[in-house]
């Protein structure tokens, strides 16, 4: 009787050992990625950057480190990346245009001598825009279960290459036309966070202004302006800043949003007049769609540009769906319950837009997603891949998963969004 119990105990011993272990094992833990798996040939390294071995991911999105004679510069999201790419080479081309004789003739035009006035820009330190780094969980899964969970921590006394956002933020406004024409010639964005990019932009600028140089010079880069392959915001070249600004009021006016809201979005930190005219271009596609007006106010708590641009890719994949993809089913309503916004179509069918490089299964996003809950058939679109884990736990759940492997629309979008910028 004795060796009965002990072989009975010793098999709930093990029994509960291995729960145990399925619970530890069940999540994934987000770090050090390889970047050849995420990333094609083609964005790993080019003539003048080269993308670290291995990246960061938060179970979202992954952070690259592209690095360059210019410095480092980091990216968050495929979108991201490809933009700093483009704009490394917009670096490098500016770069040799100091050099050529047209320049140098422009400056000794404008009594200078030598390019060596401006020279400086090419290899001065790397400036960045102060904030708190990350923040994709808290857009994720709502303030309440994402706060303070990123595991960079913001340094509260910044060093002398940091740029505070109010800084940054009255920069924006000043802006001119010059500097968008040469913006709008290599196809960057002229209120990019690169501020090395921006440094060298205004010297050619005030060149141009001094020394009769032609903005033509600076030729077409090919490299589209990657607010996500998903958005058209050439109206960001023509009009100031301040155009912008009474433009997307006006837009937002029109969608029934509060004057608070609207002046907490327009006076965002973590957001410039690109994006904040990027979405009210993907709300404006929605136009008809319930809960709009409540989207303008998770911009607005934002604090950082990554969960800005995080949320920004999300509407735009609803918008792009809205216009592109819903033959079947139209969307209805957003809804914003303290979390990443999904919507509802006139099936009864739930629909989550998802911006992930490759989803990983947290705790995070197992809480979040079973706070989503729906009668009919519950649809997640993920611009991007999910781990194999993800994808089981999302389907066991009652999921179904579209990803970049599996649906052919999101297969194309994501090619379009990962393509060499030289071959567009």
């Amino acid at each position: 009787m004795r060796l009965i119990t002990l072989v009975i105990l010793a098999a709930l011993s093990v029994n509960s050992y291995g729960n145990q272990n399925e619970t530890v094992v069940k999540y994934e833990t987000p770090g050090e990625v390889s970047s050849a798996d995420h990333l094609p040939a083609v964005l790993q390294t080019g003539p003048n950057h080269t993308v670290s071995s291995t990246a960061e991911s938060d179970g979202f999105q992954n952070t690259y480190t592209i690095s360059s004679k210019f410095g480092e510069f980091e990216a968050t999201g495929i979108a991201a990346l490809k933009s700093r790419i483009a704009e490394v080479d917009a670096m490098a081309y500016l770069e040799a245009v100091s050099k050529a004789d047209v320049f140098v003739s422009a400056l000794k035009d404008a009594g200078v001598e030598t390019a060596t006035a401006i020279a400086g820009v090419f290899t001065s330190p790397v400036k960045t825009v102060q904030g708190i780094p990350g923040g994709v969980e808290r857009v994720f899964a709502g303030a309440r279960r994402g706060f303070g969970l990123t595991k960079r921590i913001f340094q509260s006394k910044p060093d002398s290459n940091e740029i505070e956002p109010k800084d940054f933020r009255e920069m924006n406004y000043l802006v001119g036309n010059s500097e968008r024409n040469w913006a709008s010639e290599l196809k960057t964005d002229p209120y990019t966070t690169n501020m090395k990019l921006r440094e060298m932009v205004s010297s050619m600028s005030v060149v141009e202004f001094i020394g009769g140089l032609p903005v033509d010079i600076a030729l077409p880069m090919g490299a589209g302006l990657a607010v996500g392959v998903l958005g058209d915001e050439t109206e960001i070249y023509r009009q100031s800043a301040q155009l912008l600004e009474a433009k997307n009021r006006a837009c937002l006016d029109e969608l029934g949003v509060k004057n608070g809201d609207i002046d907490a979005f327009i006076n965002a930190s973590y957001l410039t007049p690109t994006t904040q005219t990027a979405v009210c271009n993907a709300l404006a596609r929605l136009e008809g769609v319930d809960n709009l007006e409540k989207l303008p106010a998770m911009f607005a708590g934002s604090q950082s540009f990554e969960a800005s641009n995080f949320l920004l890719h999300t509407i735009n994949l609803l918008a792009w769906y809205n216009t592109d993809v819903s033959d079947v089913a139209a969307i209805t309503e957003i809804v914003t319950d303290d979390g990443l916004p999904y919507s509802l179509t006139d099936e009864g069918t739930v629909l989550v837009m998802l911006p992930a490089d490759n989803l990983l299964w947290t705790d995070l996003v197992e809480s979040r997603m079973n706070d989503i809950k729906s009668n009919g058939e519950k649809s997640i679109w993920i611009l991007g891949n999910a781990s194999p884990t993800a994808s089981g736990e999302l389907t066991k759940s009652g999921w179904k998963v579209k990803t970049t492997e599996n649906t052919d629309q999101l297969k194309t979008l994501y090619q379009a969004e990962t393509k060499r910028p030289e071959s567009e």
